[in-house]
Parts: structure tokens; sequence; C-alpha cells
């Protein structure tokens, strides 16, 4: 079934910055785009180890993650009083209450047996996922999107399994704002609010990481500006 992913022309954005940086506004925005393929979930491949040696317990793994296995829940997964809420599964406008999470999980799990190359695993998530949701795996040339907050921790490793594939979305916004909005979920959730000193020391070493990915290939996205001036920056998007 998963053949044709595999001489499909593909290109890929990922979109990453760090937590509450607004990763979640581009994907929403551009789903249902006529000339994309947007993943609905947080698409943790890296995060989760979906390039290891051990096939099963990578796919296991990557399966079991709870952003993963919110594809099996319809739009019965969110609570209108959670701050992770995106109007139903997934976060844009899309419907992905039909999903055949069944044979989503059986794809991934023979698809990565079969394919040990982290670039035809990933092309196995996408196959699986076009599939699992009753779509068809195009002819000629396919452009992906997907997101996951931290996304620049592993930049070497999206730099090298896309190379001139990969286009990649570096989300930023206000540091007064963004860390006011982590002390919040922090308080939310009853965790020990990370310090000024400490976030600011977070923030130079994932810019730093930005400089791993092509300078032609990178988008750095101003969660500001875009709330600003929705339109004129998603045309330069």
């Amino acid at each position: 079934m998963l053949e044709p992913i595999f001489s499909v022309d593909l290109t890929a954005t990922v979109i990453g910055g760090m937590a509450k940086t607004g990763t979640t506004l581009p994907l929403t925005l551009l789903d249902g785009h006529p000339d994309l393929v947007t993943f609905p979930e947080e698409l943790r491949f890296f995060h989760m180890k979906a390039d290891r040696r051990d096939a099963a317990r990578a796919a296991r793994k990557f399966l079991d993650n709870e952003n993963t296995r919110r594809l099996a829940s319809g739009k019965t997964d969110y609570s209108l009083t959670d701050y992770t809420a995106h109007g139903g599964t997934g976060f844009g406008s899309m419907d992905y209450s039909m999903f055949d999470w069944d044979l989503f999980e059986r794809l991934i799990v023979d698809g990565f047996a079969a394919h040990s190359v982290p670039l035809s695993r990933f092309r196995v998530v996408i196959g699986a996922y076009l599939l699992a949701m009753g779509r068809t795996i195009p002819d000629g040339r396919l452009h992906f999107v997907c997101k996951a907050p931290h996304n620049e921790r592993f930049a070497r490793k999206w730099r090298r399994m896309l190379g001139p594939r990969g286009r990649f979305i570096q989300c930023t916004r206000d540091p007064m704002e963004h860390y006011l909005s982590l002390l919040n979920v922090a308080r939310m959730y009853d965790h020990t609010p990370q310090t000024a000193g400490a976030f600011a020391r977070t923030v130079r070493k994932r810019l730093r990481l930005w400089a791993i990915y092509p300078a032609d290939q990178l988008f750095v996205l101003d969660y500001d500006k875009l709330t600003a001036d929705t339109e004129a920056v998603m045309q330069q998007l």
C-alpha cells in the first residue's frame, strides 16, 4: 500500500520553536491549503527517536506518544477548558474524526520494519497518514508540513535527512511575552517556573541552533508580527 510514497517528489516544511512561541498558529493557517499536506498533530519524529535501529521499538515509541495517539481520538480528545484546545483534533479546520487508527498503526509498524533509513520512515509516516485519512498518495509532487515545539534541538538530523527537500520555519516572539506565557503554563500545571536567567540562556542556545539550517531554507516567523498583520506575513511565508 505504501509503495507509491517512495517515488513521490517530496519536499517538507518543518515548523519549530520553543514552547509558547506560536508554533501552532502557522500550521493552523496552512492547514487546508490545496497544495499542502499538513499533519494535524505534533509530529515528534526525532523526539520519539523514530530513526532508531530497533524498528519495533521505534514504531511503538512513535505510536504511543500522546500527540500521535490523538489521531485515534476523533474530536473528543480536547476539553473546552484545556489551554491546548484547538477546536477539535488537529490544529486546523479540517475534520480528522474519520481517521483509521488501526490502518495507520499497522502501516507504521510494517513500514518501520521494512525501512531503516530515516527519510524512508518519514515517508512511511506521511503515506500512512494519507491512507488512514482515506486519501490517495499523489503522483508526482507532495509538499508536507509538520510541527512540534523544540524541533530545532534536532536541526542537524532534520537537515541531514531532508537536505534540499527541507524548508524550516522557526517561530519566535517578544521575549517578555514569551517568558510570561511560560510562567502562566508553569502555574497552571503547578510546575517550578524557569528563572529569567535560565530562560535567557535557553533562548541564546536555541538561536545558535537556527544557524544549522541553510539560510535559503529558513524562514524566521515572528509571532507578534503574524498576529498583527496575518495576511502580509502569510504572503511572505
